[in-house]
């Protein structure tokens, strides 16, 4: 075909030709605009991830561990570490479990332990007036704080303004809501105001 002929064969074939034209650029944008879109949703989505991720990564909190010390009636005392939050009867189980002679009956399994804690399984050889299930290693002597987040009814009542009304709801407050984190949220336990709390203050302690 030489030039004179194509000439005349693109006039009389020039509508073929400009809709073929078309219709390969608008597969050409079509095209273009799928892959532009898929990228941004493939961002979108790897941004997404990342967020999903960084949210299902656990806190410090969450991940702190604690150490303590288990001695009395448990098959292997010792030092024994376990995650924050956990309570008494899961360190009684890693301490092989409580002997034949253990008084359980004296302890408060569902306590949440704390970090730095002694505690002592009594036994039944020792009667009512057994081993102190807790011993506290914060401070010493008649300078020794009170952990609220372990302390019994009595030993919460050795507070200044605290009678056994008031130990008894910071018990079922701790037991409600997994424990203190901090001092101040002992003012969330009824009857427990500014006036009480700048009492006690200096006397407490949640870890």
């Amino acid at each position: 075909m030489d030039r004179v002929q194509l000439k005349e064969w693109i006039r009389n074939n020039k509508w073929t030709i400009i809709v073929v034209v078309f219709f390969i650029a608008s597969l050409l944008i079509y095209y273009s605009s799928t892959f532009k879109n898929a990228s941004i949703e493939n961002s979108e989505m790897d941004v997404f991830e990342k967020e999903v991720e960084k949210a299902e990564e656990p806190t410090k909190e969450t991940t702190k561990t604690i150490i303590i010390h288990i001695s009395g009636e448990v098959i292997k005392p010792g030092i024994i570490e376990l995650d924050y939050g956990q309570r008494l009867y899961e360190a009684i189980e890693m301490a092989g479990g409580p002997t034949e002679k253990a008084d359980v009956g004296q302890v408060n399994l569902a306590m949440i332990l704390e970090d730095q804690q002694k505690v002592v399984i009594p036994s039944t050889d020792n009667g009512a007036q057994g081993n102190p299930t807790i011993e506290y290693s914060v401070g010493g002597g008649q300078g020794a704080k009170i952990n609220i987040n372990t302390a019994d009814k009595t030993q919460l009542m050795e507070l200044p303004r605290v009678g056994e009304t008031i130990a008894e709801a910071i018990i079922q407050y701790r037991e409600e809501n997994q424990g203190f984190k901090k001092i101040e949220e002992i003012k969330n336990v009824p009857r427990i105001g500014d006036v009480t709390f700048e009492g006690i203050k200096e006397k407490i302690c949640c870890y």
